[in-house]
Formats: structure tokens, C-alpha cells, sequence
């Protein structure tokens, strides 16, 4: 019998003689593929088809057709559309949180927000955040931006409008920012109420210590000016020794009544929130900027609580890459999206609600034609507008 691994000749073959090499198989002509056959393949398959870029003129189509589609939604309709776009657009899973101006960050907010995220039923490669906020309750907003780096491998956030004070400190929380051109962020100096005339009026935490600051610039200058002036006009004649005692004596009555009004008790409470600004950002950087030396954290957090002239300080795109963020300008795709929902901008319609079209429990998305059909109800979405 002959050795199945042995390459000669079989029985029955003469002495010497080779096994001639099998013909190799005809190759069939190919086949005329019909058009879309490797979209319905990959389709077959479970494979999603690598789409071409879209060009400037189907995006500006595309946006031409949500604006149509959109100017009939009411405005919480129109929000939610967006949020559910930016899902399917970017097949993450999308938390919307559009809160107006009478609806702060605080920790009932939080809970709606728990409540929504709790339908992701997995942690998530990432998630997008579409947030709009005028501010809040620094406690909230870090308790908040806590739950969000617990529940994916990163967060990414997306600013249509703006997202001040409090809601800036959630972006520290992020991996990644997106910013409409018309977007902003803000300092993050805390807000406190006080009485001032029987009214209450919001002031920032910087303004006792900057008015100590003033003070203290006013007397030391006040000092030096009246010490000088002593000394010229009396021609030298008297001491620099003496000329600082009589300096000492006019600055102090000027500015004993300005130091009379300041509360010490305020002062350090001020001086605590500000701490705790600093405190609640470095912990949300260190996970979110694991890149970036504690130096570095350090130096984006004083620039970003004690170095801007007000509260209301515009944080821009461009600002934000100076401060280190790590923001970027939306893609053409994106601002058509946003585009949209930028117009919506002090309208007020609070919404809390989470899309997500990569959850197996999710209904299927409407075909990519039918842009304006509204988010279905199902079990992976949750609303919680006041």
C-alpha cells in the first residue's frame, strides 16, 4: 500500500515516472453585479455597508429638509427629534438634557437624570450628552457628571446653545466636547443669593474676595501716594521715618470705613465654595484628562475660577482650547443637526431624556428618508419635561 504522505508514483505507473499536477479549476467569467448587490450582501451578512461621505450638496439638502420637517414639531418635539438624530447619527446612545431657565442643575434634576440613564441596561463604549443649562447647584452638577463617568468608557458632550456655572463643571467631567459655533461655556466662581435693599440679587463668589483684593491694592497705593507727597512738598526737610507715620494715620482713616463693611463670616464662606469649586473639578479632570499632569489640572482650574473679570464671561470654542479643554467645532453633518435646535435658544421646554438606537430593546429607527418622524416609545427612552 502506498504512503499517503509519499508524493511518488502509485501502483500500475512505470519506474521514475512523475504524478502529473491536477489542472487547476476554471475561474468562471465574473459575473455584472447589479447595482446595490453589496449593500443587500452586507446587508444579508448583519453588516452595516461603509456609506461614501455625504457631499456639501446632500448636507445642505439634508438640512433644508429638517428645517421643513421641524417648523412643524412644538419646541420639546423639536429637541427630542434632534437628540434622537444625533443617536442614530453617531449609533451611541444620546442623553438629552435641555433645561431652561427656571429649571437648574440640582439633584432632583440629577435623579431624572439617574432614572433615564439607568434604562441603558450596559455600560456603553460612549455616550453622548446634549446638554443645555444655564447653570445650578455645583453639588448636582458633580454628582451628575459622576453618574455619567460610572455608566460609560467615555462621555462625550455635545453644546448646542451653552452650558454655564454649574453645567461647565460637567464638561470637566467629559472626554470629548463638541461646540456649535454659537456655543459657551463659564467660569465656574460659585453663585450665591443675597439681600441687598429688601431684594435678592445673585452675586459671585469672587466678588468679597475681589472687593479684599481692591482694598488691599487701594491701601498699600493710598500709602505710597500720601508718603511721597509728604516728603516733596516739605522738601526732605522731613524724615521718611515720620512722613510714614503721618501717611499711616491719613490712609487708615480712609479706608477703616471701606474694611467696616466687609463681613469675615461671608468672606470665608465665599472662600469654601470657591475651594469647593477646585476641589470637585480636579476630581472630575483626574478621570477625564488622565493625560494631563496634575500641574497642568491645576493651572486650567484657577484660570477657569479665579482669573475671569464676571460670572457671565463668554467661554468660546476657541477659549476653551486655550484652557487646555479638549473641545472641537462640529463636523458638517453635525451643524446641520444642530443648526436646527439652536434657534430653540431661551424657548422654554425643560426635557430629560435618553435615546438610544443601538439598544437591542429599541424599535428600529425610521428609514433615513423619513428625517422628521418623531422618537417612538419604547423602553429605552424616558422623558421627564416639568
Amino acid at each position: 500500500m502506498a504512503d499517503p504522505g509519499f508524493d511518488g508514483p502509485t501502483a500500475g505507473e512505470p519506474e521514475g515516472a512523475t504524478k502529473a499536477a491536477p489542472a487547476a479549476p476554471e475561474t468562471p467569467p465574473a459575473e455584472k453585479k447589479a447595482p446595490g448587490s453589496n449593500r443587500r450582501r452586507a446587508a444579508r451578512k448583519g453588516k452595516a455597508p461603509v456609506a461614501a461621505p455625504a457631499t456639501k450638496e446632500e448636507l445642505l439638502q439634508k438640512q433644508k429638509q429638517l428645517v421643513e420637517t421641524f417648523s412643524r414639531l412644538s419646541p420639546s418635539q423639536l429637541v427630542s427629534e434632534t437628540a434622537r438624530l444625533w443617536s442614530e447619527t453617531h449609533n451611541a446612545p444620546t442623553l438629552l438634557m435641555w433645561l431652561g431657565d427656571n429649571d437648574m442643575i440640582d439633584r432632583d434634576v440629577g435623579d431624572k437624570a439617574y432614572r433615564a440613564l439607568a434604562r441603558l441596561g450596559r455600560r456603553p463604549p460612549v455616550l453622548w450628552v446634549m446638554l443645555t443649562s444655564s447653570g445650578g447647584n455645583l453639588d448636582g452638577a458633580y454628582q451628575f457628571a459622576r453618574r455619567l463617568q460610572d455608566v460609560a468608557d467615555r462621555v462625550h458632550m455635545v453644546i448646542p446653545r451653552w452650558a454655564k456655572s454649574a453645567a461647565t463643571l460637567i464638561t470637566l467631567g467629559c472626554h470629548e466636547v463638541v461646540m456649535h459655533p454659537q456655543a459657551e461655556l463659564g467660569p465656574l466662581d460659585a453663585q450665591v443669593t443675597i439681600m441687598r435693599k429688601g431684594h435678592r440679587k445673585q452675586m459671585s463668589t469672587l466678588d468679597a474676595l475681589k472687593s479684599l483684593e481692591y482694598i488691599r491694592m487701594y491701601t498699600a497705593d493710598s500709602f505710597d501716594l500720601l508718603t511721597d507727597l509728604i516728603l516733596r512738598r516739605s522738601g526732605h526737610q522731613i524724615t521718611l521715618q515720620n512722613a510714614a507715620k503721618m501717611s499711616t494715620a491719613v490712609t487708615r482713616a480712609l479706608v477703616r470705613p471701606l474694611f467696616a463693611q466687609v463681613d469675615a463670616i461671608q468672606v470665608g464662606e465665599h472662600y469654601r465654595l470657591l475651594t469647593l469649586s477646585r476641589e470637585y473639578g480636579s476630581r472630575l479632570l483626574a478621570e477625564s484628562y488622565k493625560a494631563m499632569s496634575p500641574k497642568q489640572r491645576d493651572q486650567l482650574l484657577n484660570k477657569v475660577i479665579n482669573e475671569y473679570p464676571a460670572h457671565s464671561f463668554v467661554i468660546d470654542l476657541k477659549e476653551a482650547k486655550a484652557l487646555g479643554l479638549n473641545v472641537r467645532q462640529p463636523s458638517p453633518a453635525e451643524l446641520a443637526i444642530l443648526d436646527v435646535c439652536v434657534s430653540l435658544f431661551g424657548v422654554k421646554t425643560d426635557t430629560i431624556e435618553l435615546f438610544d438606537v443601538t439598544s437591542p430593546s429599541a424599535k428600529p429607527s425610521p428609514p433615513s428618508g423619513n428625517i422628521g418622524a418623531l422618537p417612538s416609545d419604547n423602553a429605552s427612552t424616558k422623558k421627564g419635561a416639568k
